[in-house]
């Protein structure tokens, strides 16, 4: 076989160690063994294999267990090795350690059932032999009943917990070379001679110290004092829930070990609870700083010294009404992992409990969480992890004395193998239980079927909002007839109360219709003239079972969406009639268009209004773009356009997601009048059907020629629901206009007449919240218009006695887990339907169709759907991307569509280099005071975001921003993931949106003003990202190097977003700016917005765009921190998170250099300026001697030009930017991170007006291999720490020791000053090892000179400046990187074939002529 790099390379490699030890690393270099395993005698023998075609490691190991001699194996795939460290034995064979970032597979090796030794069973359906296994343990106790614990398991090998496995080589060095070499191609390389020390096992002390049973004492207390007995060094030390949760998530994270924390840890947070203190929540917000970073803190002290954790801000201060903290838990086969409690929208059950909703907890089963999705089959190797399901459902989990039990899982949850748990204390009584929730949920006698049961108690925790007001319900009654109900699910609302939940929820137009739930009724409401005050007309098929609960809860409203195709439907259109080309017309045009739509504003903007999304994201970017912030290259506009282009280009290659501009995609409700024609069973399988012989619908849409006005479809119409596997599932009807409807928008209505009702013949559905696609366009329409709709009728639910409704709920939700064929089933249908020539009709389809409606159903009638082998492809399609082996190359159109599209690449990383947009950051004069509170409040919204992306597993801020997210779910199906991440957004930019607004109506801010400072702080933040990108630091290794930048590391951008409107008025001016409306009624006023006020085309004025850092109130705390405006800017916090995630880094030399090859006006040459390396000055000749601006006083510091308003007062902070990479070759000084400090007032008086000059032939060559003081050179992963006393005003040539420093390199004698300049001077600094003083510089036109006073400090804060970050479009500042600074490709089967690139950022140095005109040339 071929390695990745196409090199030739074996299947397999393996040799035998001599002995595998369980274990985990306590600190770096630190290696606790827990459990030694060895070769047994006969054919049980250790043995390491390298698989290279499956892309894992296994190792077969083999224990006596119980007396038993047992054979396992553990499959290590390629993708969860975190690292392999090769350890050089002391005199002996050398050692290999191996790091995993989750739990490798353990499987157990079962004897035949003919009892044939094992060792005659190693052939090809070896495989069926192995059975998971999720524990090793000795004894014959069944852990199985009781319930999970998060402790360290106390029996046989912890598999979840000791992920570090060392093995002793012994003879194998060779073999391991080998296998060590070819891993190479697959980006896994081994870290040669790794120290490691072997540390004596032990017991954790945590456990022993934390005293779960005498709960909250602390906390209860009333007096301090009586509980200091709980600080000697015998008691043991009792945390408050919360904080005891939080902890928990640390440890299950990986971010804190058990095994570094002791009594002391303890003993402060319990200290941080005192009634005094002036922040009682500060231990627990410790804590969410720890697991927030994602970073593991080996020595936990260290976090009480850590100023970020002990000022870090909660999220969750302003919580919206129908908002909730939710703490959530993932179970694996062998951990569980808590998360920090985040805010999501409420429902009923922990609104009517919130004195216990701090107790409840989401609770998700998966695989490994690098597994994804515990998999459905028919075989029971992996029984074992049900099992362990099984295990949690019936008997819990335990943290200490808390315990939480299962309470209920709603039908989109059971899918996504989740539920609500339901935590209490032991020893506690607690009235408001499992069982006693169940019981008041409402009456369930009539319900035999636990299927249903789980149903209806899923209705319940629906996430809704609550309309706070009393309604009067009508009760009326359904119109059924032959069988089939055709107002199943729709009842009526009253215009009224339909206004008061608009104004709830925000939103300023009329509404027509409402999905809902009121007690034991769900669907929707639809406003009608005959609903008054108040009302609520309720229909029987709408109530599913009694309950006294009556609030009014609402989940969603009615919107407008376009149509789409997808695979099912165009296999469908195609089979009833409809030619290729067709489809490709419309592929062809939507690749064009969106290429266009990057350049052209017109284009995005048709594109946005008429392609709109069901978050409605587009119709917002759309606005953007009318603001001009296309035009002006803004930043985050920019993304979100190409996000929303390379989303759109991933759904059309992996789901020929083609949009369909006359289409619509809304609610279906029914026609009250009796108006419209129902449908006629004799026009089935007809051809030729006359055009009034059709069934009738109503529909009225947003014009997109007319904004703000509504149009009435009529003429032929296509209507169908998603999934569409049948071929009567797509129905051909005739739109009419009804003047009795038009009160009805955003909905398609049905008749009430008819043989049978119309949404139950696409695909099952109903009026209890389904959504129809409605295509007018009659390119799409078949040439058959009526087939035969299927006859599927649903099974009945299973009737099974309940012993107890807990045990019988956890038996339907694991055997739903190991039946649920759902994904399985559509697949066949889709690979049957390409390769038969029938498509859509052959049999094996038809009954695939049938299988589905089963599947569908399954979740209410637990009755699975039973698969028969005989269904399964034979091949596959090569659009559905599956192995080669077992794939063809398509030519139907699902894959000429497919060949049509390229992977789509969403490259985002030199957005950030981009300038923001001028027209915001000069507008208004912006005060110290409201920019902090901007900033404050900018905190807590980028930890909220941050939290909802680790939460969702999304990558990006943009993702969220807009939810068209580009990675799929590792657990459940991505089809409803925009909905997901819409309600998440939605929900975020309601909390922080308040905010704000509450901020500026206390403070007494003007809002547009508080917008425009959230916009600052965020340019900010990024220019200080990007100037300290562009610093070399000493690394933790002991290099000196640039920081490498990634995603991660750049700050998030989308805070000033929450008010795109109030963006669009101050870039536009208020009086200036016009909306969607204001174009599409006036077409002609779209040119008088193509060229905004500002920046002129996208290429930069660096002159009047771009400044230095001065008045960003920016330090840098002697810990390495980053102090925004008195917050905490994290930056480059991952730099050694992970060597394998792909970086990248700002400027690519070793050494940064100062111009002397500059040429300016009147024909100044390389002798005109010039570095005087005894003094470290950069100067001039004296010839430019009169031109010099560094005529200054102590009391005088150096202005440089700035943006802001006459009469602001920025920072009188100034720091020079040394970055450049056009300078000379021989002279080389750097800037160092954290620059040195000086005596500024002594040195104030030593500057000289005008350098020494050097004669440019003359120039002095740094020579890098002269001597240095050896105290200069830091140990490996040492701090620089300051600093021997020496004179500041002289600081290079004080010390005899400098004796010819300065002909070392500049970094060499940056390390040499920072280990020996005194630590106790004022605040003034020494940047590079030079005291800097000035650049003169002239140039052409408007250049002219440039001034850079060191680094003066005049208000006693240590400040930086300097760096502008200035760039010309005209230039190309992102380049092509390959190996290890290359792209990061995500794997297709993970992303849908969604390929990454890092959002990483390549600047390139400035010249000498950006410098000197961005340093204030005028």
């Amino acid at each position: 076989m071929l390695t990745p790099l196409n090199n030739p390379c074996p299947a397999t490699l393996e040799f035998t160690p001599e002995k595998l030890t369980f274990g985990i690393i306590v600190t770096p270099g630190s290696y606790m063994p827990k459990n030694d395993v060895v070769s047994l005698r006969g054919d049980l023998q250790l043995k390491f294999t390298a698989d290279f075609k499956k892309m894992k490691l296994m190792i077969h190991f083999p224990l006596i267990v119980r007396g038993e001699r047992q054979y396992y194996r553990m499959d290590i795939k390629f993708s969860i090795i975190k690292a392999i460290h090769h350890v050089a034995g002391s005199g002996g064979p050398s050692s290999l350690v191996i790091a995993t970032e989750d739990p490798p597979i353990f499987r157990k090796k079962q004897a035949p059932l003919s009892g044939e030794p094992w060792a005659e069973r190693l052939s090809l359906g070896e495989d069926q032999f192995w059975r998971r296994v999720v524990d090793i343990r000795p004894s014959a106790e069944n852990p199985h009943a009781k319930p999970v614990s998060t402790d360290e398991k106390p029996y046989g090998i912890d598999l979840g917990q000791w992920t570090t496995y060392w093995l002793d080589l012994g003879g194998s060095g060779i073999e391991w070379a080998a296998i060590e070499s070819h891993l190479q191609d697959w980006n896994i390389r081994t870290r040669p001679n790794t120290v490691f020390t072997r540390i004596e096992d032990r017991k954790p002390e945590l456990r022993v110290l934390l005293a779960d049973s005498v709960a909250n004492q602390v906390a209860a207390s009333k007096s301090w004092n009586d509980d200091l007995a709980l600080l000697s060094p015998t008691a043991q030390i009792s945390l408050p829930f919360d904080v005891r949760y939080q902890l928990e998530v640390c440890l299950s994270r990986g971010i804190l070990s058990e095994y570094n924390i002791g009594r002391d840890f303890l003993e402060k947070l319990v200290d941080m609870l005192r009634p005094d203190g002036l922040d009682p929540n500060r231990a627990r917000l410790v804590l969410e700083y720890a697991a927030d970073q994602g970073k593991p803190v080996y020595n936990p002290m260290d976090l009480f010294q850590d100023h970020a954790a002990l000022t870090y801000y909660p999220t969750t201060l302003h919580i919206p009404d129908y908002c909730v903290l939710m703490r959530r838990a993932i179970v694996t086969p062998t951990r569980i992992v808590f998360s920090t409690p985040t805010v999501e929208t409420t429902n009923r059950i922990i609104r009517r409990y919130s004195e216990v909703q701090d107790h409840f907890l989401r609770i998700q089963f998966t695989d490994e969480l690098l597994e994804g999705r515990v998999k459905a089959g028919d075989f029971d190797q992996d029984d074992d992890v049900l099992t362990r399901v099984y295990q949690v459902m019936l008997h819990g989990i335990k943290m200490g004395s808390w315990r939480w039990q299962f309470l209920a899982f709603g039908n989109s949850q059971v899918r996504e193998h989740a539920g609500f748990f339901l935590g209490k204390q032991e020893g506690h009584q607690q009235t408001i239980t499992c069982d006693y929730i169940r019981q008041q949920m409402g009456n369930f006698a009539h319900i035999s079927s636990v299927a249903k049961y789980a149903a209806r108690l899923g209705q319940c925790f629906s996430t809704t909002r609550l309309l706070r007001c009393s309604t009067t319900i009508v009760k009326t009654s359904d119109v059924e007839k032959g069988g089939y109900c055709f107002t199943d699910g729709v009842g009526k609302i009253s215009q009224s109360l339909a206004g008061l939940i608009a104004e709830n929820w925000g939103i300023r137009s009329n509404l027509s219709a409402f999905q809902f739930r009121m007690g034991g009724c769900k669907g929707i409401l639809v406003t009608w003239p005959d609903a008054k005050g108040l009302e609520v007309h309720i229909r029987p098929s709408q109530e599913k079972f009694p309950a006294e609960y009556k609030g009014l809860e609402i989940v969603r409203l009615s919107q407008f969406s376009c149509a789409t195709l997808n695979r099912q439907t165009i296999s469908i259109l195609s089979c009833l009639g409809v030619c290729d080309e067709v489809f490709i017309d419309l592929m062809r045009q939507q690749l064009v268009d969106y290429d266009l739509a990057m350049t052209d504003k017109d284009k995005a903007i048709e594109l946005l209004t008429s392609y709109v999304d069901e978050n409605m994201s587009t119709t917002t970017i759309a606005t953007m773009l009318l603001d001009g912030f296309l035009h002006t290259g803004e930043p985050f506009v920019r993304t979100l356009l190409q996000l929303w282009k390379s989303w759109s280009l991933k759904s059309l290659r992996e789901k020929a997601r083609l949009v369909v501009d006359q289409g619509a995609f809304v609610l279906g409700c029914a026609d009250e009048t009796g108006t419209l024609r129902g449908h006629s069973r004799l026009t089935e399988g007809r051809a030729n059907i006359p055009r009034d012989q059709l069934p009738q619908i109503f529909l009225q849409v947003p014009d997109p020629k007319n904004q703000g006005m509504y149009k009435i479809i009529t003429g032929l119409c296509l209507v169908g629901r998603n999934p569409s596997l049948h071929p009567g599932d797509i129905r051909v009807v005739e739109a009419v206009d009804v003047p009795q409807l038009r009160h009805l928008r955003d909905v398609v209505v049905f008749p009430l007449h008819g043989d049978r009702d119309v949404p139950s013949m696409c695909s099952g559905g109903d009026l209890d919240g389904d959504d129809f696609f409605i295509i007018w366009d009659s390119k799409l329409l078949p040439t058959e218009w009526s087939h035969p709709p299927m006859n599927y009728t649903a099974p009945s639910a299973l009737v099974e006695p309940m012993a107890s409704s807990a045990k019988s709920l956890a038996t339907f939700f694991v055997l739903f887990m190991k039946n649920d064929r759902l994904g399985q089933i559509a697949l066949a249908h889709l690979a049957t339907a390409d390769f038969e020539p029938e498509g859509a009709k052959h049999r094996k389809c038809l009954e695939l169709a049938q299988l589905h409606s089963t599947a569908v159903d399954y979740v209410k009638s637990g009755v699975p759907a039973i698969w028969n082998k005989k269904l399964e492809p034979r091949k596959y399609p090569h659009f559905m991307e599956r192995a080669k082996g077992r794939s063809y190359h398509s030519s139907n159109v699902l894959g000429k569509l497919y060949d049509m599209v390229g992977k789509a690449v969403f490259d985002n990383h030199e957005n950030y280099t981009l300038p923001f947009d001028d027209r915001i950051l000069k507008r208004y004069h912006l005060p110290d005071p409201l920019l902090k509170h901007a900033r404050r409040v900018k905190t807590q919204y980028d930890i909220a975001m941050r939290r909802i992306m680790g939460q969702l597993e999304i990558r990006t801020e943009f993702e969220v921003y807009t939810s068209f997210v580009l990675s799929k779910p590792k657990v459940g199906s991505d089809y409803k993931t925009q909905e997901r991440v819409g309600r998440e957004a939605h929900g975020l930019r309601q909390r922080f949106r308040s905010l704000c607004l509450t901020t500026v109506e206390e403070q007494g801010f003007d809002q547009l003003e508080f917008v425009a400072a959230m916009y600052r702080v965020t340019w900010e933040e990024t220019r200080i990202a990007l100037y300290e990108a562009r610093q070399k630091h000493v690394r933790l290794n002991g290099t000196v190097g640039l920081r490498r930048v990634t995603h991660r590391s750049m700050p998030l951008i989308s805070f000033p977003w929450l008010f795109p409107t109030e963006m669009g008025k101050i870039a536009m001016g208020a009086e200036e700016r016009l909306s969607l409306v204001d174009i599409r009624a006036n077409p002609q006023q779209q040119g008088l917005l193509s060229r905004p006020k500002g920046r002129a085309a996208v290429v930069v004025n660096t002159k009047t765009t771009e400044i230095d850092l001065q008045g960003m109130d920016y330090t840098k705390t002697s810990d390495g921190q980053y102090v925004h405006r008195g917050e905490i800017l994290h930056l480059f916090r991952h730099d050694y998170d992970d060597e394998r995630e792909e970086g990248f880094y700002l400027g690519q030399d070793d050494e940064v250099q100062y111009p002397v090859d500059f040429k300016g006006e009147k024909g100044m040459d390389d002798g005109d300026l010039l570095l005087d390396l005894e003094t470290g000055v950069v100067g001039a000749s004296s010839g430019s001697e009169a031109a010099s601006p560094v005529h200054q006083t102590a009391s005088s510091p150096p202005k440089l030009p700035s943006p802001f308003p006459t009469g602001s007062t920025p920072s009188r902070v100034v720091l020079i930017d040394l970055l450049s990479s056009d300078l000379d070759d021989n002279i080389s000084v750097s800037p160092f991170l954290t620059p040195t400090k000086v005596n500024a007032q002594h040195q104030q008086q030593q500057i000289n007006p005008v350098a020494k000059p050097v004669s440019a032939p003359n120039k002095a060559k740094l020579d890098s291999t002269s001597p240095i003081p050896t105290q200069a050179v830091p140990a490996p992963g040492s701090r620089l720490n300051p600093r021997n006393s020496i004179t500041p005003s002289t600081a290079v040539k004080a010390n005899p020791n400098t004796k010819g420093i300065s002909h070392q390199s500049q970094i060499q004698r940056d390390i040499w000053i920072q280990n020996n300049i005194a630590s106790d001077a004022p605040n003034c600094y020494l940047i590079g090892g030079s005291l800097l003083n000035e650049i003169q510089g002239r140039g052409a036109g408007e250049r002219g000179r440039a001034v850079a006073g060191g680094l003066f400090s005049y208000s006693g804060q240590s400040q930086l400046g300097g760096f502008s970050g200035s760039v010309e479009a005209s230039r190309d500042l992102s380049t092509e990187n390959g190996g290890e600074d290359g792209a990061e490709k995500a794997k297709s089967d993970e992303d849908g074939g969604i390929e990454y690139e890092e959002e990483v950022i390549e600047v390139e140095a400035e010249t000498a002529l950006e410098r000197a005109a961005r340093l204030g040339l005028a």
